[in-house]
């Protein structure tokens, strides 16, 4: 069977928010999926939507180009409008099965079916999933029998029992990186010099309970990862194939297990592979053999989650740290010679403005100390996590957008004055950069500007 997966662009507002993150990177998730469709015996393509951007019309052609017998189309809540658009002239001009999967079908099933054109969505893990799918679709089978799906049937929508979680990462094959144009990424990032870098994903699940997080009710809570030998392999295919200098292991809690990263990072030395890497990790869940290991291995920088300078506002998201804990990590950090980055948060439910104030404050504490770059995040609900269930049900909201995103309004803020206080924040931080002379702090923040103004002109075309 003839299947194309597309990964749909986000709007140019929900870009505006995204600022300098809005770097196109290989799609992944579409990546395995494409694999395990193609081990299958299906002929598969990936058209990347949210690397080239062209309009519905233009994609239309590409897609008749093709003739698919069936479409998948990859979603999550921030690009949700733009795949409801997608399905529905897909499935007006060409009359196959659409198929959605992705975060925001798996958490929003019958929204996304009533919602949308898609005849079908895929939830949670989709390897398995998918190729009963198509197999079921390609002999006119019964849906009833697939799990981990659900779809429309007789004006209604009937959801099947969901599927058991793959046990066994490294029976996934790697993700389709000759469906993709690799050539054409950017494959960099402005804070690290490595070039090419290139993403790579090595667990799922997530044992911990942030409250402001959807991804257990995606991934589940069980931590599964990729063995070390097959984390080596996929980097060794890189190298070989796509000249490949860097990685960046997208996931948040890359230091879960830690016998996996020492193991790994043993492996990379024995192996003598060329890289520099990046990872993301809990401030709780590093120590100096750990860092030291990591270090020798070509770790050029780790990203925590520190997001907020309070204790009582960690403890309001579950977050499980203590700022203290989050200092001895940059600590530890900078003892090792490891670059740090921080991830901080305002505008959390709860939280008062002379908390926000102080969480802006330690960024340029950790900036002092520890040379640290450090990206400041207005608190946006996102559907299913605790969090957002809490807003929702108290109505401290405002502009919700299709996918069910939507701006934090409580009696004591809302997204104006938040906005207010990080462009305060932000300008005093730049005249701090400006009299240390850190031009790589100065550059990162027009990085920012600039991202943020090209989406705004975006909108005018």
């Amino acid at each position: 069977m003839k299947a194309l997966l597309i990964s749909p662009p986000p709007p140019p507002s929900r870009r505006i928010a995204l600022g300098a993150q809005d770097r196109a990177m290989p799609p992944l998730g579409l990546g395995f999926v494409a694999s395990a469709l193609e081990n299958a015996g299906h002929e598969v393509k990936i058209f990347d939507n949210n690397l080239f951007r062209i309009q519905l019309e233009e994609l239309v052609g590409k897609v008749g180009r093709f003739s698919p017998e069936v479409i998948g189309i990859g979603c999550t809540s921030a690009v949700y409008s733009e795949a409801k658009k997608m399905a529905s002239v897909l499935k007006e001009v060409f009359q196959v099965p659409i198929i959605m999967g992705g975060p925001h079908p798996t958490l929003r099933p019958y929204e996304t079916l009533s919602g949308t054109k898609a005849d079908i969505v895929v939830q949670g893990e989709g390897e398995h999933s998918i190729v009963e799918l198509i197999k079921c679709l390609e002999k006119n089978g019964n849906l009833n029998e697939v799990q981990g799906i659900c779809y429309k049937k007789n004006a209604g929508i009937t959801c099947n029992p969901p599927r058991a979680l793959i046990r066994n990462m490294d029976d996934i094959p790697p993700p389709a990186w000759h469906l993709l144009p690799m050539e054409k990424y950017p494959r960099k990032d402005h804070l690290v010099d490595i070039y090419p870098l290139d993403a790579v994903n090595t667990s799922r699940g997530c044992p911990f309970h942030c409250r402001f997080c959807s991804n257990q009710a995606v991934w589940g809570r069980t931590y599964r990862s990729f063995s070390p030998e097959r984390i080596v392999s996929d980097m060794s295919f890189l190298i070989d194939n796509y000249k490949t200098r860097g990685v960046y292991f997208r996931e948040d809690n890359f230091t879960v297990n830690r016998k996996r990263v020492l193991n790994l990072c043993r492996l990379m030395r024995e192996e003598r592979m060329d890289l520099s890497w990046i990872c993301e990790a809990r401030v709780d869940l590093v120590d100096y053999e750990l860092l030291t290991a990591m270090k020798k291995a070509g770790c050029e920088r780790v990203w925590f989650g520190v997001e907020s300078a309070c204790n009582r506002v960690l403890a309001l998201i579950d977050k499980g740290i203590t700022i203290s804990q989050s200092m001895e990590a940059f600590k530890l950090c900078k003892q090792v010679g490891i670059h740090t980055g921080a991830s901080l948060m305002i505008g959390i439910p709860g939280e008062t403005i002379e908390e926000m104030k102080r969480t802006l404050e330690l960024r340029a504490k950790l900036v002092d100390a520890f040379d640290a770059t450090v990206w400041i995040n207005i608190y946006v609900g996102y559907p299913t996590s605790p969090l957002y269930e809490q807003i929702i049900r108290k109505g401290w909201y405002k502009n919700m957008d299709e996918g069910g995103i939507c701006e934090v309004a409580t009696p004591y803020f809302d997204r104006k004055r938040l906005e207010k206080i990080l462009r305060q924040s932000n300008m005093r931080q730049r005249l701090r950069a400006l009299k240390r002379g850190d031009l790589t702090e100065l550059f990162a923040e027009f990085v920012s500007l600039a991202s943020t103004a090209c989406a705004r002109i975006s909108d005018f075309f």
